[in-house]
């Protein structure tokens, strides 16, 4: 369950002196705790005491926020599978791949980016660059273009970098 898995992120946050790494657990575990006890209450009926109904509404409040960013997050990672480049040459003979991209969610991204790694036909690395969509509403298509890639590029691998909803 989302609860338990957060307690374990938790946990782990406690065995490490390392803040960064204490800071990445206390995320994770604060994404899924949350909204998982948001459910529990709802689900089973829990009553809240009235001296504590303000602080169960900002929890709420906040559990519904990352609620909403991790359903945006798991978009941003399926939209990964839905770009498809075409591979063209220009005037010079310079790789160009291009692709449109289509938000068919209902998120609106303030900023969506993706890591690119560019492997040649053994899955060697051999160039890195980023895809970057800037007002990414409901709806909306863009244009995004990896220019003067190797020419040895074989295949490209995107990953999800970071994203803000608005």
């Amino acid at each position: 369950s989302q609860y338990i898995e957060g307690a374990e992120y938790q946990i782990e946050m406690f065995k490490t002196t390392d803040w960064d790494l204490q800071w990445d657990y206390n995320e994770k575990a604060e994404k899924l705790r949350k909204p998982a006890l948001i459910k529990l209450v709802d689900e089973y009926n829990v009553i809240i005491e009235d001296e504590f109904q303000q602080i169960y509404k900002d929890f709420k409040e906040k559990s519904t926020l990352i609620s909403k960013e991790n359903d945006a997050n798991n978009f941003a990672e399926k939209l990964i599978y839905e770009i498809v480049f075409e591979k063209t040459t220009d005037d010079y003979g310079d790789n160009i791949y291009t692709a449109i991209v289509e938000n068919t969610s209902d998120f609106e991204f303030e900023y969506l980016s993706y890591d690119v790694q560019i492997k040649d036909s053994e899955g060697v690395v051999i160039s890195n660059d980023f895809i970057y969509l800037e007002n990414f509403t409901p709806g909306t298509k863009q244009k995004v273009e990896l220019l003067y890639l190797p020419e040895d590029t074989e295949s490209l691998e995107l990953s999800l970098d970071y994203f803000a909803i608005k």
